[in-house]
């Protein structure tokens, strides 16, 4: 069937939140502290007072807006605003430090989310296979950054904008703005782009706030700038194997660490007080994988920088490392990766049916030529099972060339199957940007990336051919189709380039390791 939205969007008649106009709406731009936590001290306002088209200077929390009847007049005034920040004691903090820490992390208290079989005495026999993964935080970036139209008046608060929760939204707006929910209306528009980002809505707390002050509808928008640097981020992570393998190459024992942020601590959502967040050990304690005995221990770390949800959340980071590891063992018993999945899955024919269609239809057995490779990953999230395999080439230089996608996919039933394969589409995407390039980091408390120069995104020139084939196992299962394609691209393009060039990738994004020929 055709979707309801595409005629819309190609005439340019769909409403993003970007596009509202309301009649005597002006416009904010808002400065928060660049260090997570941190507040103003200062600020002088007569500074920009007599600029063109200034209304207000509003305080807002964390920070301040500036009002205009012009957004343009108010980002530039706000740039020109003398602000005197607190930074608070997070203002020396780096990216390096918390690489270190969370590695630290590793060696101290865990509590255990998953344990079967005695590990202890399985990992002191059979061949031993060690390894840590890392993975960065992320940005969301949407294309449409993030924006709010507000109008407070006596008695009723409306709300123009793009949100992934919209109860939540008319929550958030009726504590802004003190009124009960049964006050507030949302007008919820298209999203330019949301991934999890605009399943909390911090532009909309601001829009309130400004618009209460002023008396006026306000339409905020946040800059680029603003958006890479004021996101709720994917969680950095360190994750740890050990494993042994018996003499017929199969685990004896496989333990498992991973020290990563919590999202409910950070998003003050509860305490996690047993330790184990789901979303954090997610694709690992429940890894589908058999051994003789398994162990997944669970660390939560938070810095100042907050996190959230981000597409696939934690499947994203713990299918890279699990399926790398899982490769690294195929390696050590001398299988290649796709039949030592098959022997490790043996007795669960879904994922089994996957892996299947994956070898026929990526041509698995066919030889490549030298400087290219083929790897493979599977991974279930949301109810569904996705494998990926990637053929891609990396140039005597270390470039690197995604050139082709393999994806199949059991999500139990389809109704519109055009949209799985956009999904897929959109999914292999957008782990592959973050794969090759994505990373978030921090220098001074505050984060470093701005703009998609210094954030880089995958372009036409670096998207694959993506195939996308449907593998339903039917029965009582309907499975999620926005987020699973996402976690095993990254992996099947670290093993990939691992059967292409010998070099193992542990740590991500990939732009970072030196994969010439050379090296």
């Amino acid at each position: 069937m055709a979707r309801l939205d595409t005629p819309p969007k190609l005439t340019g008649a769909a409403r993003f939140g970007i596009d509202i106009r309301v009649p005597g709406m002006v416009y904010a731009a808002a400065a928060t502290c660049p260090v997570f936590g941190g507040k103003v001290k200062s600020y002088d306002e007569n500074a920009i007072r007599s600029r063109r088209g200034i209304i207000a200077v509003v305080p807002i929390e964390g920070g301040v807006a500036v009002v205009a009847d012009r957004f343009w007049r108010a980002k530039e005034a706000l740039a020109n605003l003398p602000i005197v920040w607190d930074e608070g004691p997070a203002a020396e903090t780096t990216s390096k430090q918390f690489d270190a820490d969370y590695i630290a992390a590793l060696d101290g208290p865990a509590v255990t989310a998953l344990t079967n079989g005695d590990v202890d005495a399985g990992l002191k026999a059979g061949k031993r296979v060690d390894a840590l993964y890392q993975a960065p935080h992320l940005a969301h970036a949407p294309m449409e950054p993030l924006n709010c139209t507000a109008l407070v008046t006596e008695g009723k608060v409306e709300i123009w904008m793009g949100t992934q929760n919209p109860d939540m939204a008319l929550q958030l707006a009726a504590k802004a703005a003190g009124v009960p929910p049964t006050q507030v209306e949302i007008h919820n528009c298209f999203l330019g782009g949301g991934f999890g980002r605009r399943a909390v809505n911090d532009e909309l707390v601001q829009a309130v706030t400004i618009s209460k002050a002023v008396g006026k509808p306000v339409k905020l928008v946040w800059t680029r700038e603003d958006d890479m640097r004021h996101d709720r981020y994917r969680p950095q992570a360190a994750i740890r194997f050990h494993a042994t393998l018996g003499s017929d190459g199969m685990p004896l024992a496989m333990h498992v660490r991973t020290a990563v942020g919590s999202i409910q601590r950070s998003l003050g959502w509860g305490k996690v007080e047993n330790g184990v967040e789901p979303s954090a050990v997610e694709g690992l304690a429940n890894m589908p994988y058999r051994s003789a005995a398994t162990q997944v221990d669970c660390i939560l770390k938070n810095t100042h920088v907050p996190v959230m949800f981000w597409r696939s959340v934690g499947s994203s980071q713990n299918a890279f490392a699990l399926e790398g590891f899982i490769d690294e063992l195929a390696q050590a018993a001398g299988v290649d990766g796709y039949r030592y999945r098959r022997r490790l899955l043996e007795g669960k024919p879904d994922f089994l049916a996957v892996l299947d269609t994956l070898a026929e239809k990526s041509d698995w057995d066919r030889p490549l030529p030298k400087g290219s490779g083929r790897g493979i990953a599977i991974h279930e999230s949301f109810g569904t099972i996705v494998g990926e395999v990637v053929e891609l080439t990396v140039s005597p230089k270390g470039e690197v060339k995604v050139d082709r996608v393999v994806a199949a996919v059991d999500c139990g039933h389809v109704v519109n199957p055009l949209t799985v394969v956009m999904q897929i589409e959109s999914a292999v995407v957008y782990g592959l940007s973050a794969a090759l390039f994505g990373e978030i980091t921090i220098d001074k408390g505050a984060v470093v990336q701005g703009n998609f120069d210094d954030y880089q995104v995958a372009r036409l020139a670096d998207t694959p051919k993506i195939e996308t084939h449907l593998v339903l196992s039917g029965g009582s299962k309907w499975g999620g189709i926005g987020e699973p394609g996402t976690p095993p691209i990254a992996p099947a393009v670290c093993n990939a380039i691992f059967n292409a060039t010998g070099k193992r990738i542990r740590a991500l994004p990939i732009k970072n390791v030196d994969l010439s020929s050379g090296a």
